[in-house]
């Protein structure tokens, strides 16, 4: 069990309470009060009570304050809602609420370890409902209450973020919709673009291609090399293209069925069960009898024709047939008619407004799951104590030019004396070598930048504190490491030597390992081992590419974060955007992809991974 948290049981903190039963004969189809059932929890209700119905039962019986989370006994088992004070009623034992002791747990932390509750049931028992013994005898881990709410903080501003995120790709949705009723029936038309558009049969777009399957039991048809689609693949899925497929045949297999080897670019037709259904195949594929597959001719652009035949799903369904199940047949099919422009230039034109539509919502959808993961992590960290949110004691701080400073002062440690005793500067000219050693080869010297990033990183490691940084635009940065004495220290004593460099049109002083390095390396290693160089070599791992970015940002947050913390405050990804704004040197940060709200969320979280207490380190 981690430092002051406590396990406890849920019935050990908590009484179990559910409104007074209500009768259908009590309700009607409309009214004053909302009463919510297991169906309608967390919905639009269908059914209402009495205003004074409502105040008796709300009177006389329990019924939840605000604040209070409501959690589905039935049904789908272990949803939420928080009770937002208005007028409602809940179904009886379906729909329960906890009465939480606020001295052990604040109901904000309750709601979080909800989303991750494992609830207490015999050996190996399935659970239909949540009896009320089950929720008594439920496990939670408690820190102290202002690490709960904390954790609840920080968790629910992840939340709030993967809520706006969802509603920007609901209204890019709704602006993409609107495009496809104006451009693909004519409405509006793009510039340079005239001429009658025509109602064009798809058997006159398009080669109508069946599938087939090989017979399952022969091993030999299977496993190959070619691409087998079912509906299953793409149902659901809203994907324009489609890579890959679960199963895959052999040219065997192909040779054995009714199915062809359809080309990259072919339009995939579900027609069958999920009629409508479609995407494009992005390499050559096969499918199996569940598609009528479209190969469109040289005058049709197949992207155009894949947006075009979206909104005919429904009278797809409406011309199906068939007892078993419902499918669409070649020739029906080949019978739709799609209004279509006269020339192919103008498909391909209006297919390209829709496709940077498509693409967006796809950057936007790959940031909306890079968010629920960053906050699935969160929440594994933050629940179990693997990473603390605790607010240390605040310290004085400090206002140099154009920067503000969180002067560090540890009790134990004189002015320029480190804790072994030699001088802060030799040690900051020793680490600037063991780092250029670590680091630059002759094709790539240490650049300025990486000079001051890894001593950063490499000093909040060791002491948990970094001395002497400020605020510049690259991120935190020392004018002692660089030009005053770390440095010359370093190029005297032959540990370093400097070489001019020129990239993209500047010139530099770039770093490279001097004749006397190993005299430099050992004296790290009398003062701190050879652990803090093996930690530091996980940045070895960034992509190249990326490494400056990603170390930019590690340390800009991780800066701001100590600041916060040091001062006695929250940190959250709004708190470190505004100490971001607030220095004149850091504010451009924030018109960059790399310090979006997202970024700032990993950071946080990388920081603490790699640093964790250390962020709490206190005079």
């Amino acid at each position: 069990m981690v430092k002051d948290w406590e396990e406890k049981k849920l019935g050990d903190i908590a009484e179990i309470r559910m409104c007074k039963r209500i009768f259908a004969s009590q309700t009607s189809t409309s009214g004053d009060i909302p009463f919510f059932k297991i169906g309608t929890f967390g919905k639009e209700p269908d059914a209402y009570i009495s205003c004074s119905l409502y105040d008796e039962y709300r009177s006389k019986y329990s019924f939840p304050n605000k604040g209070d989370i409501l959690l589905s006994a039935a049904g789908t088992l272990g949803r939420t809602v928080v009770y937002d004070g208005k007028p409602a009623y809940f179904q009886d034992s379906n729909i329960v609420w906890l009465e939480i002791d606020d001295r052990e747990i604040c109901n904000e932390y309750l709601n979080h370890c909800y989303q991750v509750m494992v609830w207490a049931s015999p050996e190996g028992s399935t659970i239909s409902r949540l009896y009320n013994g089950i929720i008594r005898d439920t496990d939670i881990k408690l820190p102290p209450l202002p690490e709960q709410r904390l954790i609840a903080a920080a968790l629910s501003e992840m939340g709030s973020l993967i809520t706006a995120m969802e509603k920007l790709i609901a209204k890019k949705r709704a602006i993409k919709q609107g495009a496809m009723q104006e451009l693909l029936t004519g409405k509006r038309r793009l510039p340079g673009f005239s001429g009658k558009w025509e109602n064009k049969k798809i058997n006159e777009l398009a080669d109508i291609v069946s599938g087939g399957t090989p017979k399952t039991s022969i091993s030999e048809y299977w496993n190959g090399s070619i691409i087998w689609v079912a509906p299953t693949d793409i149902t659901g899925q809203r994907q324009k293209y489609l890579s890959t497929s679960e199963r895959r045949i052999t040219e065997l297999g192909l040779s054995q069925s009714a199915a062809v080897l359809l080309p990259a670019g072919t339009i995939l037709l579900c027609s069958r069960a999920t009629i409508g259904e479609l995407a494009i195949a992005v390499q050559p594929t096969a499918t199996n009898q569940g598609f009528k597959n479209l190969v469109c001719f040289s005058e049709t652009d197949n992207e155009f024709l894949y947006y075009a035949i979206q909104p005919l799903k429904v009278k797809m369904i409406e011309k199906a047939s068939g007892s078993t199940f419902l499918e669409i047949s070649k020739t029906t099919l080949g019978e739709i008619e799609v209004f279509t422009p006269p020339t192919k230039a103008e498909q391909t034109a209006i297919a390209s407004v829709l496709s940077d539509m498509d693409m967006e919502i796809d950057v936007l959808t790959a940031k909306l799951n890079k968010l629920k993961y960053i906050k699935q992590g969160m929440m594994s960290e933050l629940l179990t104590g693997r990473i603390r949110l605790v607010q240390p004691e605040p310290v004085i701080v400090s206002v140099q030019p154009k920067a503000k400073i969180v002067e560090f002062k540890p009790k134990e440690l004189k002015k320029q004396t480190v804790a072994n005793g030699h001088n802060q500067a030799i040690e900051d000219a020793v680490i600037l070598a063991v780092v250029t050693d670590l680091y630059a080869t002759p094709q790539f010297p240490l650049a300025p930048f990486y000079a001051q990033k890894f001593p950063y990183l490499l000093h909040r490691h060791i002491e948990g504190i970094a001395k002497g940084y400020h605020k510049l635009a690259a991120g935190p940065y020392n004018s002692e490491l660089e030009y005053r004495t770390a440095l010359p220290i370093a190029l005297r004593n032959k540990y370093v030597v400097s070489r001019k460099v020129t990239y993209k049109g500047n010139t530099f002083n770039a770093i490279l390992v001097g004749g006397k390095i190993e005299q430099a390396k050992s004296y790290f290693l009398q003062w701190h081992g050879d652990e803090p160089l093996k930690w530091l070599e996980q940045f070895k791992h960034i992509d190249t590419r990326n490494r400056r970015n990603e170390l930019e940002l590690l340390t800009t947050v991780d800066m701001a974060m100590v600041e916060l913390r040091y001062n006695n405050a929250l940190v959250t990804i709004s708190a470190v955007k505004e100490i971001i704004e607030k220095s004149p040197e850091w504010k451009a940060k924030l018109k960059r992809e790399i310090f979006s709200d997202a970024n700032i969320a990993r950071a946080i979280n990388w920081s603490n991974n790699l640093f964790g207490d250390k962020n709490n380190a206190k005079n």
